[in-house]
């Protein structure tokens, strides 16, 4: 189960109250990601949605939770009253002091042990045996072929 520690819809709300734009606070959602490892979030303007990485919110302090959602809603807010801009520019740099937070853009979570590991496959050639992806493993059962770059033969799976 989530161990969530701070109230997110609230602070959601407390955000566009602090912008100013209240009525952006009922249409925005939020959801969590098993899949994201390598941000802490991700604001999809058109649908009014926060996404949130699920294992780096584990690991986060509640002001590390606090900074993540707020960081997110203000790119929403940005959005909502300028349009398209650029991500971290100056006016999503002043939402985020306007909410007494430093615009920071990268986050300080551990995410060694997080990344996804690519399943590999040997394949071999006329002169090495090569370490293959998973994915070209399976276009090569499928008909494909890939030349060793150094003999030129073709790679066959083993």
């Amino acid at each position: 189960m989530l161990n969530i520690n701070i109230d997110i819809p609230g602070l959601i709300r407390h955000t566009c109250e602090t912008c100013k734009v209240q009525e952006l606070a009922n249409q925005i959602r939020f959801e969590f990601s098993n899949r994201m490892t390598r941000t802490r979030g991700y604001a999809y303007y058109n649908r009014k949605l926060l996404m949130l990485s699920y294992p780096l919110y584990l690991r986060s302090t509640d002001e590390g939770q606090t900074e993540n959602v707020v960081h997110e809603t203000c790119h929403l807010v940005t959005n909502y009253i300028h349009g398209s801009v650029q991500p971290h520019g100056w006016q999503w740099k002043r939402y985020m002091e306007l909410c007494g937070l430093e615009p920071l853009v990268c986050h300080n979570v551990d995410v060694a042990d997080l990344r996804r590991q690519v399943a590999r496959v040997e394949a071999k050639c006329l002169c090495k045996t090569h370490i293959i992806t998973k994915t070209r493993a399976t276009k090569m059962r499928r008909g494909s072929r890939y030349r060793c770059v150094n003999c030129k033969g073709n790679l066959i799976l083993l």
